[in-house]
């Protein structure tokens, strides 16, 4: 009975002090809101310990990564979050963007091909111009500048 009770007592005691995964989640968001990428890495860290499975953890720890310029577990990051969602274009921008600053071009348009082909935006199309100047393809690059401009401007 006696190592009931303190196995009891050891439950209640963690139950109360165990947060879920959205609250790890939000105190991250908050971290990164307030340009503290170190705090929101380590809460996004916790989040995923207790959710896996949530593409948007992945992507929004791997943006927290991309902000310290530590590109290399950004794209990790980026790529779990591509292999939980693959219908999310934010996952491709991302990952294209941590891809150019790796200076993996071809990597970094076919990231962007496949965010535009879900959703035509501002950022795909810049991202793919950069990509495609790093790769001497400037008439494609004026055209994604161009693009760009348009739909960055639209109501």
């Amino acid at each position: 009975m006696k190592y009931f009770s303190l196995i009891f007592c050891l439950f209640v005691i963690t139950s109360c002090d165990s947060q879920t995964s959205k609250e790890f989640a939000d105190k991250a968001e908050a971290k990164y809101n307030s340009n503290d990428f170190i705090g929101a890495v380590s809460e996004f860290d916790k989040a995923i310990a207790l959710d896996s499975t949530s593409s948007i953890l992945y992507l929004k720890r791997g943006n927290a990564k991309f902000s310290l310029e530590d590109n290399k577990n950004a794209l990790r990051d980026y790529n779990r979050a591509v292999y939980l969602n693959t219908t999310n274009p934010e996952n491709y921008v991302a990952r294209g963007n941590s891809k150019l600053n790796l200076s993996d071009y071809q990597g970094a348009v076919a990231d962007f091909d496949i965010a535009l082909a879900a959703k035509p935006f501002a950022e795909a199309y810049y991202g793919r111009a950069v990509a495609k100047i790093n790769l001497n393809d400037y008439s494609a690059a004026i055209s994604d500048y161009t693009e760009a401009m348009e739909s960055e401007f639209q109501f």
